[in-house]
């Protein structure tokens, strides 16, 4: 046999290998394809069940806040988890951004303003560290957003698998 024959065996050997790896790679794609499927079709349901009550548990705290939440706490401890509000940090908000625009374009303005292109905007670090009376003259108002959470952290993975409840609530 000439090095010409064993070249084209060991290629068509080859060819062979990869034919048999597209197909191997096909089937374990189309399985692949069918536990995604298979999977989907159960999650929706729980995420759809997990959001309704998500909800469902928001909105009861927030009926019964005063009760749930006492001595001005912002979370309270269940078996199964915590429930609470969290503040999120302040932050400004412009009353007007196109306004604030035309504002900073009379304390920039010079003759020379005409030929360039400012892009400007607020510096809310520097914002912040001024009173609210000063903010309301600028038109701008300091919002404090709260956020409402559900912490199943404290409950081990061994706990969800197995049913129990984890610790008991003090």
């Amino acid at each position: 046999m000439s090095n010409m024959n064993a070249g084209i065996i060991n290629v068509e050997k080859g060819l062979a290998r990869l034919r048999e790896i597209k197909s191997q790679k096909f089937k374990i794609e189309e399985k692949l394809d069918v536990a995604r499927r298979v999977a989907s079709e159960k999650l929706t349901p729980l995420l759809d069940e997990e959001a309704s009550i998500q909800k469902a548990i928001e909105a009861h705290c927030k009926a019964h806040r005063d009760g749930i939440f006492k001595s001005g706490k912002k979370s309270a401890q269940y078996i199964n988890g915590a429930v609470g509000f969290r503040k999120s940090p302040p932050s400004l908000r412009i009353t007007k951004p196109a306004e604030f625009a035309d504002r900073a374009a009379l304390i920039l303005g010079t003759e020379a303003e005409r030929y360039l292109t400012v892009k400007v905007s607020p510096d809310k670090e520097a914002l912040k560290k001024l009173d609210d009376a000063k903010l309301k003259s600028l038109k701008i108002r300091r919002v404090s957003k709260e956020e409402f959470y559900i912490d199943l952290d404290s409950i081990s993975n061994k706990d969800i698998t197995s049913g129990t409840s984890g610790t008991e609530a003090a």
